[in-house]
C-alpha cells in the first residue's frame, strides 16, 4: 500500500500524520455490493444514520430473499442500530414548508415514511430466522432531534459509506384533501456514496493512529449514547 493510497503525499509518513484514510479519492459506489459483502461475515453489525433508511431497507430485503430462496446459510448473528430524525423535534430543519415554516402535515408524512422503511428493514432481518440455522437478530431504533446532513453506513465496524443529502424544493400532496404543498426536502435516494475502509495501521495495537472509519464510529456512538432516544416501531 503506497502513501498516496493512504491519503498521504509521497513526502509524508504515517508518523507525521494521525490519519490513515484507505479510500481517499475512491470512486462513488452503490450500497448493495458492500452490504452483500458485509453479510458474508459470520457476525454482522450495521450502524446507520439516515433520513428514512429507504435504500437500506430495500437492499436488506433483497439479501433476505437470496438467503431464503437460494438456501444460503445466513450470518450467525446480525446486530443493527438505526438512528433516524425525531419528526416531533422543533430542531428538524428538513423537511419544512416552502416558506421555511414547520408544517405538522409535512412532519407526519416523514414519520410515516421512515416508520414504514424501518419496519420493512426490521422484518426482513427477522425473516432470516426462518433459515437453518437461524441467526441471532437484534435491531434497535433510536431518534435524534435533528435532520441528518449526510447518510452514514458503518458495516462490521470496518467499512464506512458516506453520502450527503441535497436540500431542494419540491411539491408533495398532503391529506386529507391531497392538496399539493411546496416544501424543502432532503433527497438521498441514489445519493453518491464514498467508501472508507479501516486502515491496517490503525488496527495495530499501540500504533496511536486513527482512521476515518474509527472517527465515523466515534461520531455515531456519541450521538447514539448522548443524543438519541429509543422509539418503538
Amino acid at each position: 500500500m503506497t502513501n498516496r493510497e493512504h491519503g498521504l503525499s509521497d513526502g509524508d509518513s504515517g508518523s507525521q500524520r494521525p490519519w490513515a484514510v484507505m479510500a481517499e479519492g475512491a470512486k462513488p459506489v452503490k450500497l448493495g455490493p458492500y452490504l452483500a459483502e458485509a453479510f458474508e461475515a459470520s457476525e454482522v453489525t450495521l450502524d446507520v444514520f439516515s433520513m428514512t433508511t429507504e435504500t437500506l431497507a430495500k437492499r436488506v430485503s433483497d439479501l433476505k430473499d437470496r438467503f431464503i430462496q437460494e438456501n444460503v446459510p445466513p450470518p450467525r448473528s446480525i446486530k443493527a442500530r438505526l438512528m433516524l430524525p425525531d419528526c416531533d423535534s422543533p430542531m428538524l430543519t428538513v423537511p419544512r414548508g416552502g416558506g421555511g415554516e414547520g408544517d405538522p402535515g409535512v412532519r407526519q408524512r416523514l414519520k410515516a415514511i421512515l416508520r414504514g422503511h424501518a419496519v420493512m428493514f426490521r422484518e426482513a432481518l427477522f425473516e432470516l430466522q426462518r433459515c437453518d440455522p437461524a441467526p441471532e437478530v437484534d435491531v434497535e431504533v433510536r431518534v435524534v432531534p435533528c435532520s441528518p446532513q449526510m447518510k452514514l453506513y458503518i458495516l462490521n465496524r470496518s467499512l464506512a459509506l458516506q453520502g450527503f443529502y441535497v436540500v431542494d424544493v419540491g411539491r408533495i400532496p398532503l391529506p386529507p384533501g391531497r392538496e399539493e404543498v411546496r416544501i424543502y426536502d432532503a433527497y438521498g435516494t441514489g445519493a453518491t456514496l464514498f467508501p472508507y475502509r479501516a486502515a491496517a495501521a490503525a488496527k495495530t495495537a499501540g500504533s496511536g493512529q486513527r482512521d476515518i472509519v474509527q472517527e465515523c464510529q466515534a461520531f455515531f456512538d456519541s450521538y447514539w449514547n448522548h443524543q438519541a432516544t429509543g422509539v418503538d416501531f
